[in-house]
């Protein structure tokens, strides 16, 4: 069933490493913690490579090892125009790790605002997913307009700038691990038309003091106050929109990865338990296993498009 659904599935691991003789039948019976879908563009609407497919193709790496290592099941999808209610009835988190807010078609919409209003599984959003206004695009989308606290798009720091991003509330579960100033190094940085703070519940900011930018000439594309980590309370379903999403230098940045693992299980409302690596279970295929044998021991299942 998994396999017919696209799923990568990651199902049984320690019973597959502990007992090899017992690995097919885990493989069937076994079910992950949850599962997600992953709404990742590589192919833009002028059929070119997609701005951000390096920073996708470097999150599906860690993704893919975060859902060995944790026994989850992802499916990837370029479009969200695919979606149907039965297709997200059983997931738990829908992740909008490259995709718009428009483009959506009326069906996908629909599916998406019954998944968010009836609480069946949360929401990630990411960079792109604040790309919304009249500078882009006539359309508009109310429902999802309120998740991004109701900001339009009005410019960006085209040749990027490092920054420090701070927390604002480091108690939150996602923030677990991280530190309270952390830089990214490699960013655009939006700017909105407006500060989205007053609408939605801002967890973390980025210090324009500490910006250093590639192009002096852009120095001057600020907007003050610039929240960058936040939820939308309005929604019963668990929400946060991360706007760090640029660039694949973010996954050796400690801080980001670990924010981005605290989200994915703050997200979907589940618990952010030990890793199965963490609890000394890849060890067990022997030192020279490597990725490649793991996963087959695994029984994991992939496709991405």
């Amino acid at each position: 069933m998994l396999k017919s659904m696209g799923w990568l599935a990651v199902a049984g691991l320690m019973n597959m490493a502990t007992n090899p003789a017992g690995a097919a039948e885990a493989a069937k019976s076994a079910e992950p913690r949850f599962k997600m879908i992953v709404i990742a563009e590589l192919i833009d609407p002028n059929g070119k490579e997609e701005i951000h497919k390096p920073y996708v193709d470097a999150a599906k790496v860690w993704l893919n090892k975060l859902a060995l290592d944790s026994n989850l099941s992802v499916k990837y999808i370029e479009s969200p125009n695919v979606l149907t209610d039965s297709m997200v009835a059983d997931v738990s988190l829908i992740w909008q790790m490259n995709f718009t807010p428009f483009r959506w078609n009326a069906a996908a919409k629909a599916v998406f605002e019954k998944y968010i209003n009836a609480a069946k599984g949360g929401w990630l959003g990411q960079h792109h997913a604040s790309l919304y206004g009249p500078v882009l695009t006539t359309e508009t989308w109310p429902f999802f307009a309120k998740l991004i606290g109701e900001i339009n798009y009005k410019n960006y720091i085209a040749d990027f700038a490092s920054g420090d991003v701070r927390l604002e509330e480091p108690a939150h579960p996602v923030f677990a691990g991280v530190a309270a100033k952390f830089n990214v190094t490699t960013e655009e940085w939006y700017i909105w038309d407006k500060n989205p703070r007053p609408k939605v519940h801002v967890l973390a900011n980025v210090d324009e003091t500490s910006y250093k930018f590639v192009n002096q000439a852009q120095s001057g594309t600020k907007m003050g106050d610039h929240p960058v980590v936040w939820t939308y309370d309005g929604y019963k379903a668990r929400n946060l929109y991360i706007f760090m999403g640029h660039h694949p230098n973010l996954f050796q940045n400690a801080d980001y990865v670990t924010l981005l693992r605290n989200a994915i299980f703050w997200a979907a409302n589940k618990p952010a338990a030990t890793s199965l690596v963490q609890a000394g279970i890849r060890a067990s295929v022997g030192p020279r296993a490597g990725a490649h044998q793991a996963r087959n021991l695994a029984g994991r299942r992939i496709r991405t498009r």
